[in-house]
């Protein structure tokens, strides 16, 4: 009788599961249920359950899986708080990005930064090293610390402005010790460096993520591999937003103009038609006959033409540092995959159907980088072709990236062939335990934390490094307290700008003593 009653439940249960989602606690309350029924069940269903089963640790074939807990997609139904925990903080961090002041036009930086993680990466690093080469020219044509900094603070502004540059380089900087120090401490006033405010975000991230993931910090119940390697394959996100609030800007970028233009002018070595100069863009595909040229006002460019510092497509891979840039650029993303893949590497899956995704969003990633690079190379576009394009390329890979890592978290791969080890047992070979507590015990106090924190620990390091390789560009760009009232002094040298006067920058001061003690070097 009892054969027969137990016959009769799992065909009933077979019925009601086959096109049902797989769902591992509801399978195992029924399948449980099953056994305590009958425990001779095991040995007279080897097609259902593995010889080692017991009526507490229920082991299934894939087809006994498919069969009693269904062969479809079981989507979680607690999909909400799966993505609140990972996906907040993510949007804290973006939020915190610095985005250059040019309008609405700021925000397609997000589009770039999520569909080409590496070459955004890059290009803020190619940035701080354009400023380490102007602190470079700085020391050939000055002596004193602050001076140095000042003339770099100066050519970085002009940077900005190309044709402005090309003035800048050329004139007698000793013999204009007032008018640069001056103009430098106007800008570095002007400078924006939210640092301390993103590093706040960042804490709050961090622990957000401990506190989600692992159950030592914030009692987080069943936290899971799949969560946790979707949030580490984000996690670059650790070291570039903080570099992007390194970095900061030069504030409004008309402020900076008329700053930069009235120091060219003073200089004699520049007009106002140097900062009104019309960008050309070419577009050519010889292919279809069609050959564009177009003059772009420099207001209406500025998004592509190096306002965002995040797409800069003129850096030079075989040039000096580039190679070394881009091979930093890379270290984020492969630190943020190589965690991911470790953390669905553990038991009880193993390697299973996620690790496609996460190789398949680090490998977009990677031809996105590529794939930028040889667009900024080739020749057929340039200028706001050539940024339409890679925004383009970029919408395409983030919302379908986003879109497979939201899917994952909601359940794309929560079925019994992706749990069961059958890429690399087959199928022959693959099981699916239903009550692995034990794994899951050793997962969340000791597997887990360690990889969270040694991946967190990585992304601080690489964002140390990045200071480091910029650190002559940072050290010139940021300015103590000190070092802008130094500067602010001008009575130490002959000659006093007017401006100063008419802003009431410059107050009457007692003559004072200088000494190196009064320059602060930035760290």
């Amino acid at each position: 009788m009892n054969r027969m009653y137990l016959r009769l439940s799992v065909l009933h249960f077979c019925l009601v599961a086959a096109d049902a989602g797989f769902l591992r606690e509801q399978c195992y309350g029924r399948v449980t249920e099953i056994l305590q029924s009958d425990n001779s069940s095991i040995a007279i269903n080897p097609l259902i359950f593995i010889s080692v089963s017991d009526p507490t640790n229920p082991i299934l074939t894939l087809d006994g899986c498919q069969q009693l807990c269904g062969s479809g997609t079981g989507w979680y139904p607690d999909s909400g708080p799966r993505l609140v925990a990972w996906l907040l903080p993510i949007i804290l961090l973006v939020s915190n990005m610095q985005f250059a002041p040019i309008g609405m036009e700021r925000f397609l930086l997000i589009l770039h930064l999520l569909g080409d993680p590496i070459d955004s990466t890059w290009s803020l690093l190619e940035k701080a090293d354009s400023w380490s080469r102007c602190f470079t020219h700085a020391q050939k044509l000055m002596e004193e610390k602050i001076e140095i900094k000042s003339l770099a603070v100066i050519i970085a502004a002009t940077e900005e402005f190309p044709h402005a540059l090309d003035h800048a380089l050329k004139f007698n900087a000793p013999d204009k010790k007032g008018l640069i120090m001056e103009t430098a401490r106007t800008l570095s006033e002007n400078r924006r460096n939210e640092i301390l405010r993103t590093l706040f975000a960042v804490a709050i991230y961090v622990f957000q993520v401990l506190a989600a993931f692992v159950p030592a910090v914030g009692a987080a119940s069943r936290p899971s591999g799949g969560r946790i390697g979707t949030a580490m394959l984000l996690s670059w996100l650790l070291s570039v937003v903080p570099l992007s609030n390194a970095i900061g800007d030069f504030g409004s970028r008309r402020n900076c103009q008329r700053i930069v233009a009235d120091f060219m002018e003073r200089l004699g070595q520049s007009s106002d038609q140097d900062f009104c100069t019309q960008r050309t863009s070419t577009l050519t595909l010889s292919l279809i006959g069609v050959q564009k040229e177009v003059q772009t006002p420099h207001e209406a460019s500025m998004a592509w033409s190096g306002a965002i510092y995040c797409y800069r497509p003129n850096k030079r891979f075989l040039h000096a540092s580039g190679w070394k840039l881009a091979l930093i650029s890379v270290l984020p993303v492969a630190i943020g995959f190589g965690t991911a893949f470790a953390v669905l590497s553990t038991g009880p899956t193993y390697f299973n159907c996620r690790h496609i995704l996460v190789i398949a969003v680090f490998s977009v990633w990677l031809i996105s980088a590529i794939s930028t690079s040889s667009l900024s190379w080739a020749s057929f576009a340039t200028g706001k072709y050539l940024w339409y394009i890679i925004l383009i390329k970029d919408t395409v890979f983030a919302i379908a990236t986003l879109a497979l890592i939201v899917a994952s978290s909601c359940g794309l791969w929560n079925t019994c062939y992706c749990w069961s080890g059958a890429l690399v047992y087959g199928k022959g070979g693959a099981r699916v335990e239903l009550n692995p507590t034990k794994v899951f015990d050793r997962n969340n106090s000791v597997i887990y934390p360690a990889m969270v924190a040694t991946c967190i620990s990585f992304q601080i390091c690489v964002f140390g490094a990045m200071l480091w390789v910029g650190g002559p560009g940072f050290r010139a760009l940021w300015w103590s307290e000190n070092e802008k009232r130094v500067a602010s002094d001008l009575r130490r040298y002959p000659w006093v700008s007017s401006i100063a006067t008419q802003t009431d920058a410059v107050k009457p001061q007692p003559p004072r003593e200088f000494n190196d003690e009064d320059v602060e070097d930035t760290p």
